[in-house]
């Protein structure tokens, strides 16, 4: 029974959908794309669900991502503007290069037949959309088709899927308060593991610098709290964290924005890497002493 379930796709509706529009200088490189996307969303201050996947294209003419967020389980979904194929289903015609289509509540635009983009529609004109499209992303469009209430409910009910849109699933990463709780958990096992006896429970000393717990408390909780405060204030992403005699710790982020963190009060900052992974995104490798 299972089986059969999955094998009906999920409709996703536009209110389920966020979307932003995100400018880069080049394209992001595939293996820090999960990182690009995720910064993106919490720069733009989106709530990023449990079972968070993303709908996202790269547009070369006008360097920017579109991407679509929303929640999913489910390995079959279709978006509700996907609806619109059945439009070339109906009158069997052989779609090339770029087509508007004008709803009511959205605009979409479709290249040879497949959905590539789609935006809220909010009482724009033709002249407007046509305009927008021409200015944002320099496509040649081919036709502009307008789409009743009436006939998308028709195309709904009609619709079967031949094909599914690429969906990417975002790994969470910690930032601001979370990485804070997460943490300070972390950081009273460490203290709690090294720090005491589990037998006698008392208290015993660091042998390599002398320095007894409570020093090391006293030490490393303020450099964890600038820590927490400059990811959040900055909108970076915490991709690795490790907690010695020294942290060793490396974000991800906008590169003027991770520059004025690692130029921020956060003492002790020592730059191990900084590697530029597409567009104006940096990703910067530190240790901090404390």
């Amino acid at each position: 029974m299972k089986w059969f379930r999955d094998i009906n796709p999920q409709i996703i509706q536009l209110k389920q959908i966020s979307h932003i529009t995100k400018q880069v200088t080049e394209e992001i490189k595939p293996k820090y794309l999960n990182s690009f996307l995720q910064t993106s969303l919490i720069q733009s201050k989106i709530v990023i669900p449990k079972t968070p996947v993303v709908y996202f294209i790269y547009i070369e003419k006008s360097k920017t991502y579109e991407i679509y967020l929303f929640s999913t389980n489910k390995k079959r979904v279709v978006l509700e503007p996907q609806f619109l194929e059945q439009y070339y289903k109906e009158l069997e015609i052989e779609p090339i290069g770029y087509d508007i289509f004008i709803t009511k509540e959205f605009f979409a635009i479709f290249c040879d037949g497949k959905l590539h983009l789609f935006k809220e529609n909010k009482n724009y004109s033709q002249e407007d959309i046509e305009q927008y499209i021409n200015f944002t992303y320099s496509f040649e469009v081919s036709n502009i088709y307008h789409i009743s209430y009436e006939l998308f409910m028709e195309y709904k009910k009609q619709y079967r899927a031949t094909a599914y849109l690429n969906f990417k699933k975002i790994e969470t990463r910690y930032d601001g308060h979370i990485f804070l709780i997460y943490f300070s958990l972390a950081i009273f096992g460490f203290f709690y593991f090294y720090g005491f006896n589990q037998s006698e429970q008392r208290p015993i000393f660091v042998k390599s610098n002398e320095i007894d717990i409570n020093e090391q408390k006293r030490l490393v909780m303020p450099a964890l709290i600038k820590l927490g405060e400059g990811i959040k204030r900055y909108g970076l992403s915490l991709k690795s964290f490790k907690c010695e005699t020294k942290i060793y710790t490396s974000f991800f982020g906008k590169k003027d924005n991770l520059y004025n963190f690692l130029a921020s009060d956060v003492n002790g900052v020592k730059i191990i890497k900084i590697v530029q992974i597409g567009g104006d995104f940096v990703l910067a490798e530190v240790e901090i002493e404390f």
